[in-house]
């Protein structure tokens, strides 16, 4: 897209094709342009790795759906933006998110898995990994979204987005374009998940469902620009020695915990829509659950 492919997919038709159907990110040698091919081996560790996630994911939703995922009681719904300053950062808020955040986490690392052993197994090729633990293990804003949150989705706005603006514009327009674009897309998505059909329509317009949801469009173009606003930041002051210092001299987690606290007090703006309409009350009926009697 925009001269900003990689080289080795349009050096055929059939591996442009493949490279544009696959949900997953395909893997390519670099010397041979062709796909990695898929081995037994990796095809069994995709599978293992869907398979454990499943079972955590059946934990986590045991535990926190009798709370309705939302362990813990704030003054106000996380769908709204009706928090005051303060409010972004009570403990409880925050604990909230974050819970949010890692169920996000965990539903894009298991069905990655997923996808990555269907691919393994239906198109004999290798793909890239798509989540690298990025709530425990980051470094930094940049590390966070460019090297470990999401990597198929990164990978496609790099190359439709932030390197063909970075042509012609300095690189932090390139990083707030590209988070724009991310919001952009993230907004199209609700419109998909909380699409009303004619069914559940009455002749007023009005949806008569209780399953009915709609959610209040913006809040995610908010969240990413303020990520934007994260990542120019560590952009003009990052390389200075404090930042370097904690980065190689605290804790990994405690590197992490900070790198996601940047977020954090606003992550309701993307996740608030899921935890209110009971996507993931929906989203459980896919996994082994304990539940009271």
């Amino acid at each position: 897209m925009y001269d900003c492919s990689p080289p080795s997919v349009e050096t055929s038709f059939g591996g442009y094709v493949l490279y544009c159907t696959s949900p997953m990110e395909v893997i390519y040698n670099p010397e041979t342009h062709n796909p990695v091919p898929s081995t037994t081996n990796n095809t069994i560790k995709n599978l293992k790795s869907f398979a454990c996630n499943v079972l955590v994911m059946g934990a986590l939703s045991s535990f926190f759906s009798p709370h309705g995922y939302e362990p813990f009681q704030t003054r106000y719904a996380p769908n709204t933006t009706d928090h005051g300053f303060l409010d972004l950062f009570h403990p409880k808020h925050l604990a909230n998110n974050m819970v949010s955040a890692l169920l996000m986490q965990m539903y894009l690392t298991c069905f990655c898995a997923g996808l990555a052993a269907f691919c393994n197994l239906t198109f004999g090729v290798e793909t890239k990994v798509v989540m690298k633990n990025p709530l425990f293990e980051s470094t930094s804003p940049s590390d966070f979204w460019g090297r470990k949150w999401n990597l198929l989705l990164h990978g496609v706005l790099k190359r439709g987005v932030f390197k063909p603006v970075l042509k012609y514009f300095p690189k932090y327009v390139a990083a707030v374009s590209t988070f724009l674009a991310s919001g952009l897309f993230h907004e199209w998505i609700l419109t998909g998940v909380f699409y009303q059909s004619d069914d559940v329509m009455h002749v007023s317009g009005e949806c008569t469902s209780p399953s009915c949801y709609y959610p209040v469009h913006g809040k995610n173009i908010s969240f990413f620009l303020w990520n934007a606003v994260i990542i120019v930041t560590e952009l003009s002051i990052g390389h200075l020695y404090v930042f370097q210092w904690m980065k190689t001299s605290l804790p990994k987690s405690i590197v992490s915990l900070l790198v996601v606290s940047t977020a954090l007090p606003v992550a309701h703006l993307f996740t608030g829509d899921y935890v209110k309409s009971n996507y993931f009350v929906h989203g459980q009926v896919g996994f082994p659950l304990v539940v009271r009697v």
